[in-house]
């Protein structure tokens, strides 16, 4: 085994065992960066800070392949599997485990992209206790966000989703964030009574509850300020977006707006006291 002098003072080690071993190492072996059969190991005592780092200067892209743009399909760090099946991740380890990474059913086409505090990604959208997945639906809608086993009552905010720009902000009513306030006319209070309670169920074959509210476009007719608006996506027949595809250029009516419904209730209430009052005062 040859010595081969890198740095003043230092001497490395490398040696080929049965044409797929190379090992590195220092004079005091106190630290060493091992490959067997394609893996690589950095082990020992005098690790540094950084065990690994690639720096390259090629106009803001980096890469192992240098590219010149950022459409070139290289990139710093390319974890492959090749199969149609299977799994193609990072294992993080300390004091616990977190895996990061993709896997493909290939019965259910799933490719789902995975953070999960676990050593494995696991095969299904909640196989671990924390975390969350990624995972297009299967006749190729939107890409929806598993995050299971989540605390309850830990928060102190509902949270809204824009459906046109995919941004998630919490809800708050503090006066410090608005203006222009003021009472409503008394015809909101009045038109409240016109909505229309429903039962429904949702297409979606995996939802089989039967639910009671109202209807979006129902609830906007009686007062536009009952709904909530998006784009005027199309939808298939289990009731998936279809890769955002409009309809039209309009708004449309997508939700209710329960606030706005509260707030109309309670103003009603209020005015049927108040004549409650006025007829027991006569």
């Amino acid at each position: 085994m040859a010595n081969i002098g890198i740095t003043g003072g230092i001497t490395y080690q490398f040696a080929r065992i049965q044409g797929n071993t190379i090992i590195l190492d220092s004079d005091d072996h106190s630290h060493a960066v091992k490959t067997f059969a394609n893996k690589i190991h950095i082990t020992g005592s005098n690790v540094p800070t950084v065990a690994l780092q690639v720096d390259l200067t090629d106009g803001g892209y980096a890469s192992l392949a240098r590219p010149t743009t950022s459409t070139s399909t290289t990139s710093m760090l390319l974890l492959q599997n090749t199969t149609n099946s299977g799994y193609c991740y990072m294992k993080f380890q300390g004091d616990d485990n977190w895996s990061l990474g993709v896997y493909n059913n290939t019965t259910a086409d799933d490719r789902h992209f995975k953070i999960v505090n676990s050593a494995v990604l696991g095969n299904t959208n909640d196989a671990a206790p924390v975390g969350f997945t990624v995972a297009p639906r299967r006749t190729g809608g939107e890409m929806p966000v598993f995050m299971p086993h989540l605390n309850s009552g830990a928060g102190t905010n509902y949270l809204k989703y824009n459906t046109t720009g995919g941004e998630l902000t919490y809800q708050t009513s503090t006066q410090k964030n608005k203006k222009n306030i003021t009472s409503p006319p008394s015809k909101i209070y009045d038109s409240i009574l016109a909505l229309q309670p429903r039962y429904f169920e949702m297409k979606d074959p995996n939802d089989n509850k039967q639910y009671l509210s109202f209807i979006a476009e129902e609830t906007a007719a009686v007062s536009p300020k009952f709904s909530t608006y998006a784009e005027d996506f199309d939808y298939d027949d289990k009731g998936i977006n279809r890769n955002k595809e409009l309809v039209s250029d309009k708004l449309v009516p997508m939700d209710i707006d329960e606030r706005a419904i509260i707030a109309a209730l309670v103003g009603k209430i209020q005015d049927l006291e108040n004549r409650i009052k006025t007829l027991e005062n006569n």
